[in-house]
């Protein structure tokens, strides 16, 4: 499998113009979608929850099992508490609730149309996440949302740390893209990134 970000390749746009939910008081004509209330202990939580060889940080090791916050800080020997809670002071200084953005899912390199794609927000970041949902196009892509509760509602996702989780009805895709996944993202409030998971099986 192979997963990429980067940037001037149209697989994944995240783009501050189009469908973002800004609060109130912001300038938009959207309905108001605050970002969810991140729980204070939330980085605490974190490394508890993958530091268990009790270092007191995330090493490369640890970070294995955490692959949203692997890709959030790419080639860190290791993470500390401090830098999860700075990361979420720059989601929160943006105050952006939610945006839209598309994944491209491959297999072996060709498109994978009608897969299930499903970001599950880390736990540590508390209840107020949902998980996200989309469906893959004819080109493999899918843009996930949360689920939307009226007419009204904004489609798309909160900045956050997700796990990323691949399934298809009637195919056998290997539990290290779905239930057991090495796959993770993290949805950042402003920048343009770009992002490809070719299954490998």
């Amino acid at each position: 499998m192979k997963s990429r970000r980067f940037a001037g390749f149209n697989i994944l746009v995240l783009a501050a113009a189009l469908g973002l939910a800004l609060p109130a008081g912001c300038g938009s004509g959207s309905r108001a979608i605050l970002p969810p209330a991140i729980p204070a202990d939330a980085a605490r939580k974190a490394i508890e929850l993958y530091d268990t060889e009790k270092h007191g940080f995330l090493d490369a090791r640890a970070l294995e099992q955490a692959p949203a916050l692997r890709v959030a800080f790419p080639g860190a020997a290791q993470v500390t508490e401090a830098d999860i809670a700075e990361r979420f002071a720059a989601w929160k200084r943006q105050q952006i609730g939610r945006m839209q953005f598309s994944v491209t899912v491959t297999h072996n390199g060709r498109p994978l149309r009608d897969a299930t794609v499903r970001l599950v927000p880390e736990s540590f970041l508390g209840e107020q996440f949902q998980a996200a949902t989309g469906t893959t196009d004819q080109a493999g892509a899918a843009q996930p949302t949360v689920p939307l509760t009226d007419a009204e509602d904004i489609s798309g996702v909160p900045p956050g740390f997700y796990r990323v989780e691949i399934t298809k009805a009637g195919e056998t895709i290997p539990a290290k893209y779905n239930s057991a996944t090495t796959l993770g993202l993290e949805v950042p409030p402003v920048e343009d990134h770009h992002w490809r998971f070719d299954l490998q099986y």
